[in-house]
């Protein structure tokens, strides 16, 4: 996809082993033990679990830019515009310039003829 950036889950065995410690951890699993048997906890911990809204995101560069830059807050739609140009603007200017300014100097070098940025190199 869309270069995925970050995803974040949460499994059913995590929430049931969760209230399962909870539930241990604060004395109620005793009380709870004493109308179900280990079968029917499980059970119903895996009810639970299948039931409770679990989180789920995921996250990509085209759409972190857009919630970015149109987010309606000023500030926010600022940091990315300058964030945007001097992470990826100005490295690639700075890159074509000096691709740039080495092959002028390279034919400089070679015909010993000066160019408008650079001066007669012999």
């Amino acid at each position: 996809h869309h270069f995925t950036v970050g995803r974040l889950w949460i499994e059913e065995a995590v929430v049931s082993t969760r209230v399962r410690d909870m539930l241990e951890a604060k004395g109620y699993m005793d009380m709870i033990s004493w109308f179900a048997t280990p079968e029917k906890i499980k059970e119903l911990l895996q009810e639970f679990a299948h039931a409770f809204p679990k989180p789920h995101a995921e996250t990509t560069v085209v759409r972190a830019v857009e919630t970015l830059l149109f987010s309606g807050h000023v500030y926010t739609m600022a940091g990315s515009i300058a964030l945007f140009i001097g992470v990826l603007v100005m490295p690639v200017l700075q890159a074509l310039l000096a691709t740039m300014l080495a092959y002028y100097a390279r034919e400089a070098a070679a015909t010993g003829s000066g160019t408008p940025w650079l001066p007669k190199l012999r």
